[in-house]
């Protein structure tokens, strides 16, 4: 009588959570997210992305400032100056008499305002070496975006297809709940009628039990899955559910030199612009000449001992040449010689890493191709002793508690085949990127 009363309320309890966990599913109103679309809000809403796209635009502009080096500058000049002593000159005078001759030149203040062009005539080659560095360094910027872009394109694709197969496993597992659900109430039926024993209810009441936390489960794994989704793509996707995407089957390999990684290019670019900037610092030991003509209205002007104003023309070349810098260029060539030889050790070791990330991703997406298969193979097997069982059943040979574990090796195969599926498209998204291939939806 204890073990009766014990199944007739796990049975009550179990009932009213499958009921609250139909009821819930129901409740909400989906919506189809693809793949292509979900590529899109992440283009669109990633941080990460956004801030590098904000750093190419910089890196734009700083082409053009340096490019702007070789134009000429235009200014508007002006100053004011006050003395408490007027300027004077004093002339000797010749025997007889002998003596000083004084007089005052202008008065105690000085203003004068104008206009200058500069140009620098010659550089050492600075000018062209630091252009070429900015205009490397920005090539290297989209460059890295494209790196940026491709990763968060691969991690999308993996965090999509795992939330494709969590939401397709929680709907097999639903599909189980209820077919345990139904095996609990023909045993309950059976049992009142002398048919089945209170430990045969004890069992399906176990195996609900089983199948109940199973779908928890799966349903918890889809919704973290959902919130990783959402972060990554900056949209809310818990109402939302993904669509079957196939990724395509490249093969055979494009060779590496021709599919090079978005990574090993921004690394190029960025070892080109060390190597200018290093010849721009180089170039400094050389000397400057700049060129200025201008017009001015001052008072006084040239002549100093007037005391109204006057406008006049000027022009010059100035020269200037550092002879000592206290070590500073040296000091900045070795900066760049040190930052230099470490990109190239860590261009190396990317490169190498795709090369291993290939050929591990080709041996993955053909071990999951046999997987595949025989996930396939299995489900047809299940299938068809299901069939079997079913006939068994129709003829009173069997209990219709074997149809309802036949049912379940073909749900629990199912979900097998489609794990399988699903890691071969993600070994295939894997191949692809690591063979340098742009990832498009």
């Amino acid at each position: 009588m204890r073990t009766s009363w014990l199944g007739i309320l796990l049975f009550s309890v179990l009932h009213s959570g499958m009921l609250w966990i139909n009821a819930d599913e129901e409740k909400r109103a989906w919506v189809d997210l693809t793949l292509p679309e979900a590529q899109t809000m992440l283009r669109q809403n990633n941080p990460d992305l956004q801030a590098a796209i904000a750093q190419v635009r910089a890196s734009h502009a700083a082409v053009a400032e340096a490019r702007a080096a070789w134009l000429p500058s235009l200014d508007a000049v002006g100053s004011y100056h006050y003395a408490t002593e007027v300027g004077q000159i004093e002339f000797p005078l010749p025997n007889p008499p002998g003596g000083t001759l004084s007089r005052e030149l202008g008065d105690r203040d000085r203003a004068e305002a104008g206009i200058e062009v500069g140009y620098l005539v010659f550089a050492g080659g600075a000018r062209r070496h630091e252009g070429r560095a900015r205009r490397e360094e920005s090539a290297a910027a989209e460059a890295r975006v494209r790196a940026l872009t491709n990763r968060l394109v691969l991690q999308l694709g993996m965090q999509y297809l795992a939330w494709e197969l969590a939401c397709h496993q929680s709907e097999l597992s639903l599909r189980l709940l209820a077919l345990r659900e139904a095996q609990v109430k023909r045993t309950e039926a059976m049992r009142i009628q002398g048919m089945a024993t209170s430990a045969a209810l004890a069992g399906a009441l176990a195996a609900e039990a089983t199948a109940l936390a199973e779908r928890a489960e799966t349903e918890g794994r889809r919704d973290s899955l959902a919130a990783e989704l959402s972060y990554l793509i900056g949209v809310e996707v818990e109402n939302y559910r993904p669509v079957a995407y196939e990724i395509p089957n490249e093969w055979p390999a494009p060779e590496p030199t021709e599919t090079e990684s978005a990574e090993a290019r921004a690394m190029r670019h960025g070892l080109e612009s060390l190597r200018a900037g290093r010849e721009a610092v180089s170039a400094q030991r050389w000397p400057r000449l700049g060129a200025t003509v201008g017009w001015k209205y001052a008072n006084p002007g040239l002549n100093i001992g007037s005391d109204e104003f006057m406008d006049y023309g000027h022009a010059g070349f100035s020269l200037r040449w550092n002879l000592f810098d206290g070590m500073r260029r040296r000091a900045q060539v070795r900066q760049l010689d040190a930052r230099s030889e470490a990109m190239r050790h860590e261009l190396s070791r990317v490169e190498a890493g795709f090369s291993k990330a290939r050929k591990l991703a080709k041996i993955q997406v053909n071990r999951w191709k046999t997987a595949e298969r025989a996930a396939a193979a299995s489900v047809a097997a299940a299938v068809a002793y299901a069939e079997n069982v079913r006939e068994l059943a129709a003829g009173k040979m069997i209990s219709d508690v074997e149809v309802t574990e036949a049912d379940t090796r073909v749900l629990q195969a199912q979900q097998a085949e489609a794990a399988a599926r699903m890691r071969v498209r993600a070994a295939r998204l894997q191949w692809q990127y690591a063979a340098g291939m742009e990832l498009k939806f």
